[in-house]
């Protein structure tokens, strides 16, 4: 047997109507309880729905009805390290996505050089269901790891096989200067096999985009004949600011909008990623973070919400179809869903 291909057990939620304390619930049942929906992440009897330890909120008394959906923003799914391969944790990560008002969800994976992958293929296909059940359906796929791996073609037809849903895909991550010469045939190798994937895309580091490319015109237009999109990874930077007082919402968005796309691209473009590591110095490139500069200031929110604001209006985000904000994963540790509630109140125009 394919190590992919091992027996998951139950995945799939089971409503179970109004919550009764004399009941049973098993993992992944499904109750109401005050107007409300929630899962249970662990079996229980007599254990009250707001415990959570034992439930997960699903979607609160009136507020799918009051929260409009944003069809431009998708949530990832980040699964690489182990402590975020769980059921229990996927299901709690789409839940807050779904409150915050995104409408789909982005599966990263990470191919190794050996051609092994990073996450646990054999919870491909719960996530997969918890993501539907939840109406944040897996739509997309963006694959790390460099092209030279062993069996890197493979094991993307191999990952493909788990999620039916999905109709665009990201390949080449970071490697845009190596298309032209070794990519141009693996769109048509992933179409031929998938006939639910419509679109195949790869993505560019942000000094590519916004500061030197060195790719030709022509080279561009010729990999347009064979890739659908392509997606930006965009971490612009404000200097060393490191007192988040003193960055501005007008000092972010001009950093987001200066220098200008360079990119001589006709097509479709996505955000790929954009974000601030939570609680770091508001705004410098990921290779100058440094923890000893970490004060109170930038312990708290504020560096997240300037940063998404200004990304929410910055050109290159009027000009992609897709955005897809990252680092909120690192707020699931917070009960308070802080960094959820600022992504809400952006995309919602709250």
């Amino acid at each position: 047997m394919n190590e992919m291909s091992k027996v998951l057990g139950v995945v799939a939620m089971e409503p179970k109507g109004e919550y009764s304390s004399s009941t049973y619930y098993e993992k992944l049942n499904v109750v109401t309880y005050e107007g409300s929906s929630y899962v249970a992440i662990k079996a229980s009897n007599g254990v009250e729905p707001n415990n959570t330890e034992y439930w997960q909120l699903l979607s609160e008394k009136g507020k799918d009805q009051e929260l409009p959906r944003n069809s431009k923003y998708i949530g990832y799914i980040y699964a690489a390290e182990q402590n975020k391969q769980s059921i229990e944790y996927i299901t709690e990560l789409l839940t807050r996505y779904k409150n915050a008002g995104f409408k789909e969800s982005q599966m990263l994976i990470n191919i190794n050089n050996d051609g092994s992958i990073k996450e646990d293929a054999s919870k491909f296909s719960g996530y997969n269901t918890i993501a539907n059940e939840l109406n944040i359906p897996i739509t997309s796929i963006k694959f790390h790891g460099k092209y030279t791996a062993t069996g890197y073609q493979e094991a993307i037809l191999d990952c493909l096989e788990y999620f039916p849903n999905v109709d665009t895909v990201f390949v080449f991550n970071e490697q845009s200067d190596k298309v032209y010469n070794n990519g141009l045939n693996l769109p048509n190798i992933i179409k031929s096999n998938f006939s639910n994937v419509k679109k195949v895309g790869f993505t560019v580091a942000y000094n590519m985009a916004f500061i030197n490319n060195d790719t030709s015109t022509s080279n561009w237009n010729e990999i347009g004949e064979y890739y659908d999109l392509i997606g930006v990874n965009v971490y612009p930077s404000c200097s060393s600011y490191n007192d988040a007082p003193l960055c501005d919402y007008e000092k972010v968005l001009e950093a987001f909008n200066n220098p200008k796309f360079l990119l001589p691209w006709k097509k479709e473009i996505w955000v790929t990623e954009s974000g601030v590591l939570p609680y770091w110095q508001m705004m410098e490139l990921p290779e100058n973070y440094d923890s000893t500069l970490l004060t109170d200031t930038t312990k708290t929110t504020e560096p997240q919400y300037l940063f998404y604001r200004a990304l929410n209006e910055s050109n290159i985000a009027k000009m992609a179809k897709k955005i897809i904000p990252w680092y909120i994963e690192s707020g699931m540790s917070d009960e308070n869903h802080e960094l959820f509630d600022i992504l809400e109140n952006i995309i919602t125009n709250r």
